[in-house]
């Protein structure tokens, strides 16, 4: 990992974990209505993974967090360099972590960013979640783009 990298991953974890701390002590016994009927800011503590899936298997899940770190540092030798690679993968690092920490030190993670979109309520996340949802969208995307330009030419 390049200290690029170790920076930026830093500084996204450090965001993530302040973000949860802070929260943390603001929505203690409430919630915040950013926008009404639609995004709340709401404090739960997640045991399982998306979607409360796995709940209560900590362990487990502290162990697939540790393998999808490692898959994610060996997967990022593999892939063409360029300039939002160091982002992404710091992204999807600081995400994976982020959680990890929270599993490890609180036992669940902590997650409060809520939206009801008409009548669904989408599942509660937090920071991490989103770092790694983007970085990972992104990384498909870009190796989508440079596997496209090399069997089709950059200009057709």
């Amino acid at each position: 990992m390049k200290r690029k990298e170790i920076v930026m991953t830093s500084l996204l974890l450090f965001i993530d974990q302040c973000s949860k701390y802070v929260l943390e002590i603001l929505l203690k016994e409430k919630e915040i209505t950013i926008i009404p009927n639609f995004f709340t800011l709401y404090l739960t503590y997640n045991q399982g993974a998306a979607w409360s899936i796995l709940n209560g298997a900590s362990i487990l899940l502290i162990l697939i967090s540790i393998f999808a770190l490692f898959f994610f540092f060996f997967l990022r030798k593999q892939v063409k360099e360029n300039r939002w690679m160091p982002f992404l993968f710091s992204m999807i690092y600081a995400g994976i972590l982020g959680n990890l920490w929270d599993r490890i030190l609180i036992g669940s993670v902590r997650d409060f960013l809520s939206f009801n979109f008409f009548s669904y309520h989408f599942p509660i996340f937090n920071l991490a979640d989103t770092y790694i949802v983007i970085g990972i969208i992104l990384l498909v995307v870009l190796e989508m783009r440079d596997n496209y330009e090399q069997n089709h030419g950059r200009n057709q």
